[in-house]
Parts: structure tokens; C-alpha cells; sequence
């Protein structure tokens, strides 16, 4: 049961990403067709302004699809815009993080308000580098990589140790989606970031979109497979 329930934490954390996504399309005006929690079949959904808000019958994470007909209209929007959108998911989960990390401290009651939103500020930062630093050695260090396996795994070890502990590992989760989609993959949003920067350099850079986003769906791939064998060989 308890693994359930940390698969339904990943789930809502890679939701709260999509709905940056969600939020950044209408900062930066991009139509979206389909917002939906979850994947799969529709389990019900209703139309607001050309949106359609879906609940999928998979609740593990859900997905922005922008209403264009065709790759070629995307990328007849200007890059700023592209960048906005990219950015909303980074954006809702560091903000997902450093809410939670406010919810723990006012719940200990160690500080203030004020304190607990600095000391959040700070375990924030702190986290972000110390992930930025744990990611970097994953490719010296292949070994120390864990795939959802290993999340679920060590999610339901915080789980039987508390609530806080619990809170703590889902902001934790959440920054290292951040962090995670910062690679210049570009079929992250950090490489689709860095390749519309290119293209306000170049703009025939956007040729270069489809194979680059298929060699990084390959290596994305690769990862996951190797990183939940590893985890299922720990486990065994």
C-alpha cells in the first residue's frame, strides 16, 4: 500500500510539471489542445476555452499537447515564447519544492514566518546544488542512477517514518525533476531551451529539432532501462 501511494506522490509531482507547462502556455499564448492528469483513455474531461481538461485512466504524471496542427506551426512561434513554455515545468516544481519545504518548518515551528520562508529559501538552493552536484557524478559514477523502481522503493521506506519525512522526499522527487529536465537533452526541456536560444542565433537551427529529440529519446531510453535494472538487482 505504501508504494501505492508514493507511485501516486511521483505521479502528482510530474502533474504539478505539466501544469507549469500549462500555466507558462498561457503566459506566452501558445493554444493548448489537451490537458490531462494522467495517460491512457479518457476517463471524463471537459472543454474550457478550446482546452480540453482531461482525467486519464493512468494517474502517473499527464502531459500539455499544444493545439497545432502540424511541427511547423510550433516552431513558427518565436523562440521567447517557445522558452516560456519550456521553463513553466522546471518553474511549478521548484516552486512545489520550496512550498513544501515552508509547510515543514512552520509545521516545526522553529521559525517565524519570515524565518521559515528564508530557511526554506536556503534548504532550497542547498538542494538544487547538491542534486546539480549528485547528477553530474551519475556519469562517472553510472551506479548511483535509480529509476522509478528505486523511487518507489525508497519513497516507501520515508513513508513508514513519518509524514514530515514523507513531505521531505517529495520535495526532494520534485527538485530532481527540475534539475533532471535542465539536461541539454532536447527532449528535455533544458535542451529545447538551449536549442531555441540557438535558433534566435540561427534560425536554421530548427532542422535540427527532430533527430536531435530522437537521438535524446534513445538515450532517455537507454537510462531508464539501465537504471531499473539496477534497481531491481539492489532489491533482489
Amino acid at each position: 500500500m505504501s508504494y501505492l501511494i508514493v507511485i501516486l506522490i511521483i505521479g502528482f509531482i510530474i502533474t504539478i510539471h505539466e501544469l507549469g507547462h500549462l500555466i507558462a502556455s498561457k503566459i506566452a499564448g501558445i493554444p493548448v489542445a489537451v490537458f490531462s492528469i494522467g495517460f491512457g483513455p479518457k476517463i471524463i474531461g471537459m472543454k474550457i476555452n478550446k482546452t480540453e481538461y482531461r482525467v486519464s485512466l493512468v494517474p502517473l504524471g499527464g502531459y500539455v499537447l499544444p493545439e497545432m496542427q502540424d511541427e511547423n506551426i510550433f516552431f513558427s512561434i518565436p523562440p521567447s515564447k517557445r522558452i516560456i513554455f519550456s521553463a513553466g515545468g522546471i518553474a511549478a516544481n521548484i516552486m512545489l519544492s520550496f512550498m513544501i519545504y515552508a509547510a515543514i518548518n512552520l509545521s516545526l515551528g522553529l521559525y517565524g514566518f519570515s524565518g521559515a520562508i528564508m530557511a526554506s529559501a536556503g534548504r532550497l538552493t542547498d538542494v538544487i546544488f547538491r542534486t546539480l552536484a549528485a547528477l553530474a557524478g551519475v556519469f562517472t559514477s553510472p551506479e548511483n542512477l535509480s529509476g522509478l523502481v528505486g523511487l518507489v522503493k525508497i519513497g516507501g521506506d520515508h513513508l513508514g517514518t513519518g509524514v514530515l519525512s514523507m513531505a521531505g522526499f517529495a520535495a526532494l522527487i520534485s527538485i530532481n525533476l527540475a534539475v533532471f529536465n535542465l539536461l541539454p537533452l532536447p527532449v528535455l526541456d533544458g535542451g529545447k531551451i538551449l536549442m531555441y536560444l540557438i535558433e534566435k542565433i540561427t534560425p536554421k537551427a530548427k532542422k535540427l529539432h527532430l533527430p536531435l529529440s530522437a537521438a535524446g529519446w534513445i538515450v532517455i531510453l537507454l537510462m531508464t532501462i539501465y537504471a531499473t535494472a539496477h534497481d531491481i538487482a539492489k532489491i533482489i
